[in-house]
């Protein structure tokens, strides 16, 4: 059966995603489709590496993150696809507290379900959510690893990513105009409940392992300050 999860552009030949959407799949299982908001259509590419974060847990969904290598560059002249910026952010900063900081607006995009046991839309989707702290009641029942994790949603719930959306990006516009990888989005119980927020990788704690295995080849964020 085909499987459907969300990702990102780093450049022309890599996209970031879940490790759960591509844990224990070929690279020749997958194809890639960027530069539409209809599914399942624009530019396709066969993948053509899958790396998996190597501490990646199935059980927690801790480094819940992935790169995908392209078989084919994507063609990057269209004005449909374009390359999300990651994170520059210090390990001091990082280990002082959280970033994302808490209440912060963030943007998810995907093709997830449209509701909890949904049908999937033919057409690309986002939602405007906040980050949570994870002290919060709503955060800290779902959290495994708030180094490495972080929670999003509303207050009251009705606005959450939803399955199908997972491996997507959670972004953020910052100050510099550029739209900023803070998430990927990983988990959750249900979708939308007021008692809990969804759950999502800490990109800028892989900063070194993005770079490491893409070999540099992406673009940092000029500044990571929120618009």
């Amino acid at each position: 059966g085909t499987s459907l999860c969300s990702g990102a552009i780093l450049s022309s030949s890599w996209i970031i995603t879940a490790a759960h959407c591509v844990y224990g799949i070929s690279a020749s299982q997958v194809t890639v489709y960027a530069g539409s908001n209809t599914r399942f259509s624009g530019q396709s590419r066969v993948a053509s590496s899958i790396t998996v974060h190597p501490s990646y847990v199935s059980s927690t969904k801790i480094n819940d993150i992935a790169l995908i290598r392209l078989s084919t560059p994507l063609t990057m002249s269209s004005s449909a696809v374009n390359i999300i910026c990651i994170p520059s952010i210090s390990s001091v900063t990082l280990s002082a507290g959280e970033w994302p900081p808490a209440d912060l607006s963030v943007v998810a995009v995907g093709w997830g379900t449209l509701w909890e046991g949904g049908s999937l839309p033919s057409t690309l989707q986002q939602v405007t959510v906040k980050t949570v702290d994870y002290r919060g009641s709503t955060c800290s029942s779902v959290l495994n690893n708030r180094l490495v994790q972080f929670c999003a949603g509303v207050s009251g719930g009705g606005k959450d990513t939803c399955q199908g959306d997972s491996g997507g990006p959670l972004m953020m516009f910052t100050t510099s105009s550029q739209w900023e990888l803070v998430g990927v989005t990983s988990y959750g119980i249900g979708c939308a409940r007021a008692a809990y927020a969804g759950v999502y990788t800490r990109v800028a704690y892989y900063q070194d392992w993005i770079r490491i295995t893409t070999a540099g080849t992406y673009t940092n964020a000029t500044s990571s300050t929120s618009a």
